[in-house]
């Protein structure tokens, strides 16, 4: 039994390990959001996409426009968003607005 578990805590199998158990704290996680009814502001995102019947990054080129921004940031942007989950200022502005809306 020794042997088995030292073999296991080796090498590649504690790397496919620790992945295993990074994958599964994110499910935990994701669940536990929703049931506590937790948004993220990708969440939020989705919702707007799904609500005006639009991609995510048509809503990145309105909240660009409204604030008179190049379409190479806007493009930017949109890559950082799907690279990182990150969304900038004048989208976070652009989705309030669009929610305060649909109220």
């Amino acid at each position: 039994m020794e042997q088995i578990t030292a073999h296991l805590f080796e090498g590649k199998h504690l790397y496919a390990i620790l992945i295993i158990v990074f994958f599964l704290l994110l499910i935990l996680i994701r669940l536990l959001f929703k049931k506590m009814n937790i948004t993220t502001e990708i969440d939020d995102m989705v919702d707007a996409s799904r609500k005006m019947d639009c991609s995510e990054f048509e809503i990145f080129r309105k909240a660009g426009e409204r604030w008179n921004f190049s379409n190479g940031k806007v493009k930017e942007d949109f890559k950082r968003y799907l690279w990182f989950g990150e969304l900038p200022f004048y989208v976070k502005d652009y989705l309030k607005l669009i929610f305060k809306k649909k109220q």
